[in-house]
């Protein structure tokens, strides 16, 4: 409730001074549930207890998909894990792993949390 009762007076000003009201809709409930999922993401950090034991779970499965994405390479549902993309020049036809996301720097973004706790272990200060 705080954090819609800081927003209220946006609300009010915006409106008065006119909006496209579905855009303005949509986009209001896209910022509610960014909003509420950076909550529970961190009730969750403050709440886990191991946290450890999860990306590592994460990053089995991954390399689970993985084993199976590198023999599907070679074969016509390719697509499925790999996309096909522009490199450079003289390059049109360059397969990227994807995995099951739209594109494969996408994929590598949501797998670097993941990556980089796992290497944390090696290079602990103490």
């Amino acid at each position: 409730m705080p954090f819609l009762s800081v927003l209220l007076p946006f609300i009010v000003i915006q409106i008065i001074n006119g909006v496209e009201t579905k855009s303005y809709v949509i986009s209001f409930l896209n910022l509610i549930t960014v909003y509420v999922f950076c909550q529970v993401f961190y009730t969750f950090l403050k709440t886990c207890q191991d946290i450890e034991s999860i990306f590592r779970k994460l990053l089995v499965i991954n390399l689970f998909f993985v084993l199976i994405a590198i023999p599907v390479y070679f074969t016509p549902f390719s697509d499925i894990f790999w996309i096909n993309q522009f490199l450079t020049g003289g390059i049109d036809n360059y397969k990227r792993f994807r995995l099951f996301t739209y594109e494969a720097s996408y994929y590598a973004t949501l797998f670097t949390p993941l990556f980089f706790s796992s290497c944390t272990d090696s290079f602990q200060v103490e």
